[in-house]
């Protein structure tokens, strides 16, 4: 089966049997755009409250919605394919909608985590953990930084300067000529060997 998973229904039946083995899964919803360290620990958080863990990604018109029409910067598609890279994390699925109470409602994990943003407030997704049995944990370090503070200021970073490209003269027909193949050096051969 693949990492990144698009079919919901197909997830939901390697929970169940997950669950079934006495398995503990994890989700960890978000938009995950422009991956940086905030999101690495909140991702290592949340996978150590587990044997499982899943990544669900907004998809792109709900970021649109919830986070304005500059974003995403990277693509759903994008997104979940760096997130699938990452070790420890073990499937990444998709929602659609402006808060992931769906996809818990459908996957039904063990723990919903999410980053230290919600620690003043319940995340929109709560009752739907609750309904499931899951508990909401808020993982990662304090949010000192945000995809948003990172954009503001790589906007406001000067633009670096570079030198006006040479135009290139067309090759000669001798510089089109395939070079001469080289002769490898032998290693020298060692002694007892």
């Amino acid at each position: 089966m693949d990492k990144v998973q698009k079919d919901t229904d197909v997830l939901a039946q390697v929970v169940a049997g997950f669950r079934s083995q006495g398995k503990t899964v994890v989700l960890a919803p978000g938009a995950f755009d422009l991956l940086h360290v905030g999101h690495i620990r909140y991702l290592t958080d949340a996978r150590s409250r587990g044997d499982y863990l899943i990544v669900a990604i907004q998809g792109d018109a709900a970021v649109r919605r919830t986070k304005g029409a500059l974003r995403p910067v990277q693509p759903a598609a994008e997104r979940a394919e760096i997130l699938a890279e990452i070790q420890g994390i073990h499937y990444v699925v998709f929602f659609e909608e402006d808060d992931p109470s769906a996809i818990v409602r459908k996957l039904k994990p063990h723990v919903v985590v999410r980053g230290s943003d919600y620690a003043e407030m319940a995340p929109p997704e709560a009752t739907a953990a609750a309904e499931v049995g899951a508990k909401v944990v808020i993982a990662g370090d304090p949010k000192p930084r945000s995809i948003q503070q990172i954009l503001e200021r790589a906007a406001k970073a000067p633009a670096a300067k570079s030198a006006p490209a040479k135009p290139e003269a067309a090759p000669s027909k001798k510089a089109m000529k395939p070079a001469a193949p080289r002769k490898r050096a032998q290693a020298p051969a060692r002694a007892g060997h």
